[in-house]
């Protein structure tokens, strides 16, 4: 009661006026008070976006004409970046969560609420078994529309028709405005994208025999899904935050703490685990990637004369059908007519005329050409789909001598632009798309490359980024790529999606590098042992096999390094050094032990003592994940968490790892140990920190560090 009666008064006094006035922050790039927010990354990116205030609400009316849920929506998506809140800092996450905020205040005023001052413990009880479906639940969106054709289900097609709103296609054609149709039935405009409320739009168009119809009924409409946890998550975490923000908001929260259990718990007991993207088998995989280098590498030249001559053309017979098609005829002569199976030739303008033989139309071969080069940036930078047409004209650099670099968005752990190395072949595949796009380009006002306008129309067509998903398969079985055998013998083809490379490069990365010149697997996948990145690997035994197979060689690589002269010189390497030199002592093998020997040796070490091995440039670590582990690892030294399992690798590096008991060195330990060493006696010769801590500090390690190089192994 008191603390209601001090809120009401600072509603009246000027303090209040106050914190409207002082509601500004670097990522709200509009005025607090208005109806529509552009706002930006607050983490250094650049991605924008836009919160629109004026959602359909279910008496017509917009969520600006509800105060009470306006004010509290508002200040959650202004406390919403605030760290002790959440972790929000990119837009999309944001726009996310006060979406989410915004529909549940849809939903609750179908209950005839106004405020969430009024969304008591109980009533959200109830509540909750609606978000459980989530978004078409919350808002009971095709259960209005499913009402709402039954009524209309003994009208004539014409007398239904007056009723919809229908945009002409020709003198007989109509489609249906799916917006306008949704806004009529007081819905928000995405609702479209809801899947039982996409049925029911096509159930619509069939029974109004409409321009998309494809024979879906009510009598088949699908059940709704399980949701995932991590989707069911946003909506319990925005109500969870909403009652933890009540002290930092100048407008109404909820009553009482939303649940019992918390929104993570809740998620657990509602959702579903999220279905692992499957890996696909490596002959098939490497056939596909190895197919779309030869597309950017031995078929992109002609390609790109024929998108530049197809361009000149459009722009110098514009309007001209058949000069145009005239023209594309004669240029189409210029390409090859002939090549290997997988190849886009021979080229014709009419799908008919390659009814019998291989090859494109010249749309679907700069398409393919696309693919091709998104599957190459794919593979060999470990992104997903999101960060890869979200890439930039800007978002690559370096030379053929110098090595070159990427700068995708890394949307789900440090949420910024990272430059990462990735192979020559990538900057051939950027250097495809940023031709490609640069019509689009300057149309969109952006730096997006994965866009392209086409030319082979009598109006350019803008082709966007969105088709990749969508035409991987194509590409796929235009390559001849091989399919998968079952336990029956059936062969079906293989389904792919862009997540997949970013899986298979995990295995492709250890298989080459074992962790030593791309510096590590965490610098892509942010996974730090081989457990956690098997399991994101593997979904099925013969993909666990397939994995294996990998992981096997690669210890059989440590086995051969530690048998060498230099090898083990220090930590677990001299200790395992050791036990491979007595297990050949006792066998009594007079030749060098082969490779395989070594590998299955130090294999049945690993299970035996359950070691982990996690590579790192400097070294291999066996530092087990552990409190032991923990207790004798050098990068725990100064560690306060009695908690604490395993290593610490945020606080390894050469200097450290040297003097523990778990690594194995591995060949380029000198090199990096050198590089520190560098490094660090650039803030010890600083004059800039000259007695500083920091200074004295680093000139101890300098000393350490030489120590280290000095000492015998």
């Amino acid at each position: 009661m008191v603390r209601a009666m001090r809120k009401n008064a600072l509603k009246q006094t000027p303090l209040a006026k106050l914190l409207e006035e002082s509601r500004t922050a670097s990522w709200l790039l509009s005025d607090y008070n208005s109806s529509r927010w552009r706002i930006r990354d607050s983490h250094g990116g650049d991605e924008e976006g836009e919160i629109d205030f004026a959602y359909a609400m279910p008496d017509g009316k917009t969520l600006l004409d509800y105060p009470d849920f306006l004010a509290s929506i508002k200040e959650f998506a202004f406390n919403i970046r605030n760290p002790d809140f959440s972790s929000i800092q990119d837009v999309e996450t944001h726009i996310n969560a006060v979406q989410c905020l915004m529909a549940m205040a849809h939903g609750m005023a179908l209950d005839r609420l106004s405020t969430f001052r009024h969304a008591t413990k109980a009533y959200l009880a109830t509540f909750v078994r609606r978000i459980v479906d989530g978004t078409d639940g919350v808002l009971k969106a095709s259960s209005r529309i499913e009402s709402w054709v039954k009524r209309k289900s003994k009208l004539s097609l014409e007398e239904l028709r007056k009723q919809l709103p229908l945009v002409a296609e020709s003198r007989t054609r109509y489609r249906l405005a799916s917006e306008e149709f949704l806004a009529q039935r007081r819905l928000p405009r995405r609702t479209w994208l809801l899947p039982r409320v996409q049925h029911l739009l096509n159930a619509v168009r069939t029974r109004c025999e409409l321009v998309g119809a494809n024979g879906s009924t009510l009598s088949n409409i699908p059940d709704r899904k399980k949701l995932s946890k991590q989707t069911l998550y946003r909506f319990f975490q925005a109500l969870e935050a909403l009652y933890y923000m009540r002290h930092s908001m100048t407008a109404e929260s909820l009553p009482e703490r939303p649940f019992d259990l918390s929104a993570q718990a809740l998620s657990d007991k509602y959702g579903v685990d999220t279905q692992f993207t499957p890996l696909p088998m490596p002959k098939i995989a490497l056939h596909l990637m190895s197919q779309a280098m030869i597309w950017v590498r031995n078929y992109s030249g002609e390609l790109l004369e024929l998108f530049r001559g197809a361009k000149a053309i459009s722009e110098g017979l514009r309007g001209s059908r058949k000069l145009c098609k005239a023209a594309f005829d004669v240029l189409i002569q210029g390409c090859p007519t002939e090549g290997p199976i997988g190849s886009p030739w021979p080229l014709a303008l009419a799908r008919k005329k390659l009814a019998s033989a291989p090859g494109m139309t010249p749309q679907h071969a700069i398409n393919m050409l696309v693919v091709a080069c998104v599957i190459v940036v794919a593979t060999f930078s470990a992104r997903r789909l999101d960060e890869l047409t979200a890439l930039g004209v800007n978002d690559i650099r370096g030379n053929a001598k110098d090595g070159w670099w990427l700068r995708p968005l890394i949307e789900k752990t440090v949420i910024a632009k990272e430059w990462i190395p990735t192979p020559e072949i990538v900057s051939k595949a950027f250097e495809i798309l940023t031709e490609l796009s640069a019509e689009a380009r300057k149309i969109n006002g952006n730096e997006l490359v994965i866009n392209w306008i086409s030319p082979f129309y009598t109006k350019p067509k803008l082709v966007t980024g969105s088709f990749v998903n969508k035409k991987l398969n194509e590409f796929a079985k235009a390559v001849n790529t091989p399919k998968v055998i079952a336990k029956d013998g059936s062969e079906t083809s293989w389904h792919w999606t862009p997540h997949q490379f970013r899986r298979f490069f995990a295995v492709l990365y250890f298989y080459r590098y074992r962790g030593a010149k791309l510096e590590d697997l965490a610098y892509f996948l942010r996974h730090f042992n081989l457990d956690m990145t098997r399991r994101y690997l593997t979904i099925t035994p013969k993909q666990l096999e397939e994995f294996l197979k990998v992981e096997e060689l690669y210890v059989s690589n440590i086995a051969a390094e530690l048998l060498e002269e230099d090898g083990g010189k220090f930590g677990a390497g001299k200790t395992l050094r050791k036990r491979l030199e007595d297990h050949y002592e006792k066998t009594v093998q007079i030749s060098t032990p082969s490779i395989e020997d070594s590998g299955a040796f130090l294999h049945r070490l690993k299970v035996t003592h359950q070691m982990q091995i996690v590579p790192k440039p400097w070294v291999d670590c066996t530092c087990p994940r552990t409190q032991q582990g923990a207790e004798t690892a050098a990068c725990r030294a100064n560690s306060r968490d009695a908690q604490a399992l395993g290593p610490d690798f945020s606080q390894a590096g050469p200097s450290i790892c040297r003097g523990c008991p778990h690594p194995i060195p591995n060949q380029h330990f000198d090199e990096q140990l050198e590089l520190e060493l560098k490094n660090t006696q650039v803030v010890a010769d600083s004059k800039a920190l000259s007695g500083t801590m920091v200074q004295e500090l680093a000139k101890a390690k300098v000393i350490e560090i030489r120590k280290y190089q000095l000492e015998p192994a």
